[in-house]
């Protein structure tokens, strides 16, 4: 089973909580979709991105339950990336795993 990720303020995880979905961070909301890893791509998103953020989450999913909104696409440097096009729904999320890009073993991923 694959899973893929995305970091995410644990505030605006609580939120989605209440309101039943997830509409990703400022980033996202400006690029139009979702940022999200693979596994391999976890720990470089998170030094590059949330190297000095606190109270993060990392949301986990099955990639097979995201796969009608989901893109893979590369960045300015040709690596591929799942992009999600669509509200995330906390029904599809499995796990919110509390989150430290320094701290976290990236190697249980």
């Amino acid at each position: 089973m694959s899973y893929i990720y995305h970091i995410a303020d644990q505030n605006a995880w609580e939120k989605a909580q209440e309101f039943g979905f997830y509409l990703g961070n400022e980033r996202d909301q400006k690029d139009g979709f979702i940022h999200m890893s693979l596994p391999s791509q976890v720990k470089a998103t998170a030094l590059k991105y949330y190297a000095d953020a606190l109270h993060l989450v990392l949301l986990k999913m099955k990639e097979s339950r995201l796969t009608d909104h989901l893109k893979w696409e590369p960045n300015a440097k040709g690596v591929i990336f799942p992009h999600y096009y669509k509200k995330l729904e906390i029904g599809d999320i499995d796990a919110a795993l509390p989150f430290s890009s320094q701290t976290f073993d990236y190697e249980t991923l």
